[in-house]
């Protein structure tokens, strides 16, 4: 058995023969040998338990949401990448916001985290609808760095301070895994769908007002 390794960078991976996944498992980490990369929106800790029985060598999961609840132990490891430290990110994020000069602003949001650049690109530039799309699909096509400098050059500077994103409120409840905030619908669709409440149950992602048992669902030959 090999081990998973959860990080916030591949760089230290990419030696020897490995193989890169956006978004989605596409490649069972079965060969030997072989680093097996993926990057997603998140990898909880059940899930990694799953997969760990078929990894031969490594598989390293870079989770866009973090690696909250990811503890080490039985074949789980946790890079120095991964584990979160309290930065402060307020210069970068002037620069990418308000400088001028595009190359230097990139230099500085280097090691921000790209859903905190887009949270405040979000807040300050709600006209900037063509560039989150850039970054949407460049997302899990590419590496993180490329969504991220997309952003920096396709933001035009402000000249007005710089708002900070909100924390949504403790009442707006939880959003399914898969839906988008705005999707008007997810509960009622979770609440009549089984087979999206059995995909939910499938990547542990269940909301807690609906029972964790799979669900059999009759089907016509």
């Amino acid at each position: 058995m090999g081990v998973i390794i959860y990080a916030g960078d591949d760089t230290d991976f990419k030696t020897g023969d490995f193989i890169v996944m956006y978004g989605e498992m596409t490649s069972p980490p079965t060969a030997p040998n072989t680093t097996y990369i993926l990057h997603c929106e998140s990898f909880p800790l059940s899930m990694a338990k799953e997969w760990a029985a078929l990894v031969q060598y490594r598989l390293v999961v870079i989770p866009r949401k973090g690696i909250r609840g990811v503890r080490e132990g039985d074949n789980i490891l946790i890079h120095k990448s991964a584990k979160t430290a309290k930065n402060n990110y307020n210069s970068p994020i002037n620069a990418m916001m308000k400088w001028g000069d595009r190359n230097r602003a990139w230099k500085s949001m280097k090691p921000v985290p790209l859903a905190l650049a887009e949270a405040f690109h979000r807040v300050n530039r709600p006209q900037g609808i063509e560039e989150q799309r850039i970054v949407s699909r460049a997302r899990y096509q590419m590496e993180e760095q490329y969504a991220k400098a997309a952003l920096v050059f396709g933001t035009k500077p402000i000249h007005s301070q710089v708002s900070w994103p909100k924390k949504k409120a403790k009442d707006d409840g939880e959003i399914p895994f898969g839906f988008r905030s705005t999707d008007a619908y997810a509960d009622i669709i979770v609440a009549n769908a089984p087979e999206v409440r059995n995909k939910l149950r499938t990547i542990d992602q269940i909301p807690d007002t609906i029972k964790k048992r799979k669900e059999t669902l009759l089907e016509w030959l």
